[in-house]
């Protein structure tokens, strides 16, 4: 019975771990885009290259959210079984 305890304290601890990088990931993703729009509306970026850094700001906001939602559900199988 003490293993389980102990196993469950791992996993929140794991799982605690992971929500607290995570939000600091996305804290620095969401201050490097604050950073790069102005400088593409101060140097004049080509709109072409404007819309592809757009575009790949947009992507990397869908990929970290499936991503989240992917561990999210890795943790609840985990915890699922004690």
């Amino acid at each position: 019975m003490e293993k389980i305890k102990l196993l469950k304290n791992m996993i929140a601890s794991n799982k605690k771990t992971f929500h607290y990088t995570f939000k600091m990931m996305v804290s620095l993703q969401d201050q490097i885009e604050n950073m790069i729009i102005p400088f593409l509306e101060q140097y004049q970026i080509p709109s072409k290259e404007k819309k592809g850094i757009s575009e790949w700001i947009h992507s990397s906001k869908k990929k970290r959210d499936s991503y989240q939602k992917m561990i999210e559900e890795g943790f609840g199988t985990l915890e699922s079984y004690f």
